[in-house]
């Protein structure tokens, strides 16, 4: 048996680590290929032929589809907890009330490297880490066994990441009882690799010389639910100091994430945009909300919730005290988020893109590939020259 026995590593693989994870003699091991994604691969002379690896594989088979069943735009009263949520903060709330209950939460976070990594946490107070969006594919390796652990022993487990990831823990855990698995699934158009994202905060400490060691590429601290990024790095002594842009693009990595250009190949092909979901809940941002009701305070964020389950919309239900929430339809939510069910077009210049990247790093790959050159440039000037001139007309 081979890798590619069980799924085309170049094309359809997401990295999702169940094979690695369920292999009983360690022959199979995920490492960063040239274009920084998480890939598995086989030390065929101790692999068995077990099977085991297959058996997890999501790409075997997607598991458990259904169709979203109830739309819903929430917001969460608590003002504190909602400051730090990406959207309206659905999931801090969610969060809460599994650990309150003596469960555990699976979500994604910043390590201490900054890359992001998922990790299980019992502790209320630290739902935060949890907290922003972060543009770049996770790294579950490390949790799957501890997470079967736990489903094991019949404690209630909530773990959230994209719909490949959800899929892979549902595979990974088919045989045993999924009652006390509550999963959501956040609405996602693709990822780029981590061993992009890493060079680009390489770059930054070198620049700033500081270490990164916070990224929010979603903060509300200044201007609300928008799209301005926080960098925040430390000093060698300890000194910490912040910069904060409210445009994207000038942002380079923030800029070529935007762009859909950059992800894993696996990603332009996806079969998870569909409105058939495989978790309990999906959540995003309800883009829009604002021009559709008055129901909300929009500049706060706003969560779109879908109740995949029944299981979710009871669960939903005991939630709704604590939540501004409003029903919405199924193709309302689509309206406001199409990457429910649209992908991102496999672009002509992506493995251009990565190939520049592994030969000669990240700056030249952006200057090549991103940064306008001086006639477009040029252009760009007399274009908003003639627009204003018309406006003066």
């Amino acid at each position: 048996m081979t890798i590619k026995d069980i799924c085309d590593i170049e094309t359809k693989c997401t990295g999702c680590s169940a094979c690695a994870a369920a292999c009983p003699t360690g022959a199979i091991r995920m490492t960063e290929n040239r274009e920084g994604f998480s890939v598995p691969t086989l030390s065929a002379d101790i692999c068995t032929q077990c099977g085991a690896c297959a058996a997890v594989c999501p790409l075997t088979g997607k598991g458990g589809l259904q169709a979203a069943g109830e739309a819903y735009a929430c917001q969460i009263k608590d003002k504190e907890s909602l400051s730090f949520a990406t959207a309206g903060g659905f999931f801090p709330l969610l969060a809460k009330r599994i650990l309150e209950a003596g469960g555990v939460v699976y979500g994604c976070v910043w390590d201490a490297d900054m890359k992001p990594v998922h990790k299980g946490i019992t502790d209320p107070s630290l739902i935060a880490s949890f907290s922003g969006s972060k543009y770049v594919q996770s790294d579950i390796s490390g949790i799957l066994k501890e997470l079967y652990a736990h489903l094991q022993d019949g404690r209630e487990v909530l773990f959230s990441g994209t719909p490949c990831q959800v899929d892979a823990v549902l595979h990974y855990c088919a045989e045993l009882d999924l009652s006390r698995l509550i999963t959501v699934d956040v609405i996602c158009y693709g990822v780029p690799s981590p061993g992009l994202f890493s060079a680009y905060i390489d770059g930054l400490n070198r620049k700033y010389g500081a270490r990164v060691v916070d990224f929010r590429f979603r903060d509300k601290k200044t201007y609300g639910w928008s799209h301005t990024t926080r960098i925040t790095f430390e000093r060698e002594d300890g000194s910490r100091f912040e910069i904060e842009e409210p445009d994207y693009s000038h942002i380079d990595y923030y800029k070529m994430f935007a762009t859909r250009d950059c992800y894993r190949a696996s990603c332009y092909r996806c079969p998870y945009n569909t409105i058939e979901r495989v978790s309990d809940f999906t959540t995003g941002n309800y883009w829009g909300i604002e021009n559709k009701s008055t129901a909300f305070d929009a500049t706060l964020g706003v969560s779109m919730v879908l109740t995949n389950t029944e299981r979710a919309g009871r669960i939903l239900e005991e939630m709704m005290p604590d939540m501004t929430v409003e029903k919405r339809t199924v193709e309302d939510a689509i309206q406001s988020n199409d990457a429910l069910v649209k992908g991102s077009t496999p672009p002509r210049k992506r493995d251009a893109i990565y190939a520049c990247f592994a030969k000669k790093g990240f700056g030249p790959m952006f200057r090549k590939y991103y940064q306008p050159d001086l006639i477009k440039k040029c252009k760009a000037a007399i274009r908003r020259i003639l627009r204003r001139g018309g406006a003066g007309r």
